[in-house]
């Protein structure tokens, strides 16, 4: 089951990749509300 440890470092990395957008989206978000 070689391919086990490399899928979960994807998954891992995907999922940083995707919480930090998520971070910057709602960041961005607040200023332009505040903004308004």
């Amino acid at each position: 089951d070689v391919a086990k440890p490399d899928l979960t470092a994807a998954l891992r990395d995907v999922r940083q990749q995707y919480e930090s957008v998520a971070t910057k989206n709602l960041q961005e978000a607040e200023e332009w509300y505040k903004s308004k």
